[in-house]
């Protein structure tokens, strides 16, 4: 009993708590803290990748999906520029003042007298002269123009009345292809024939015929270019009418 009591009153032996961090303890969860940041590492380095690639995928997409918003623009610039020719248009009545050209014309014709060819009062304007024929209401009027020089271009011609700036019209070749006249005032002014008449180059000496469709007497004229240079206006003055001769 008292062996007993010796044992109860004896303090029980208690072994030592481990440390929570021992120095086995403190070597293993280093070991799996160890594995596991490199294992993270290695995650987050593959979704980095991942991400960068699908980055790269995606503007290689978008590039092909819209690939005008890269070129176009700036070929289109080029092209228009390059591309745009420059023009020169023929003098038209806005290039001429026809008032004032009207008044003071670089020659006169008459169809009332005799303008002979080759003489020096003949009305000319650069190397041609103009030799219109009688005027008769409602038909065309023949003009002859004749070249004193050589004419290496072409020229063309525009006509207005001073009146009131209305366009001549002229025919130029074989009247066989016109209607049989006499014509009407719209015809004159509107159908027949166009108001630009060509020459084609032609040597000293040639001549050419050129019909008119005046619609009425008074002065007309009649602009002479050649290219985009005036050559010249040529004033045609009609008193009168002539009768003319019926077939």
């Amino acid at each position: 009993m008292a062996g007993a009591r010796k044992r109860e009153d004896e303090p029980a032996a208690v072994s030592p708590a481990r440390a929570p961090c021992d120095a086995e303890g403190d070597e293993e969860v280093l070991a799996v803290g160890g594995h596991g940041g490199r294992q993270t590492w290695l995650i987050a380095a593959v979704v980095g990748i991942v991400a960068v690639g699908g980055l790269v995928a995606g503007i290689g997409s978008n590039r092909s999906h819209h690939p005008a918003t890269q070129v176009v623009p700036s070929r289109s610039r080029t092209t228009m520029s390059s591309s745009a020719p420059s023009q020169t248009r023929a003098p038209t009545a806005t290039s001429v003042d026809i008032a004032a050209a009207c008044r003071h014309p670089n020659a006169i014709a008459t169809s009332s007298g005799p303008n002979l060819i080759g003489t020096p009062n003949a009305p000319s304007i650069g190397p041609l002269s103009f030799h219109p024929d009688p005027y008769g209401a409602g038909y065309p009027t023949r003009m002859l123009i004749h070249a004193d020089r050589d004419l290496t271009r072409p020229v063309v011609l525009r006509g207005y009345r001073c009146a009131d700036h209305h366009a001549l019209r002229f025919f130029y070749g074989d009247p066989v292809f016109l209607p049989t006249p006499p014509y009407t005032a719209q015809q004159l002014q509107a159908t027949l024939g166009s108001p630009v008449a060509e020459l084609e180059a032609m040597p000293a000496g040639s001549d050419r015929f050129v019909y008119d469709f005046f619609s009425s007497t008074g002065q007309w004229l009649i602009i002479v270019t050649e290219g985009s240079t005036t050559l010249g206006v040529l004033r045609v003055d009609i008193a009168h009418e002539h009768e003319m001769p019926t077939s």
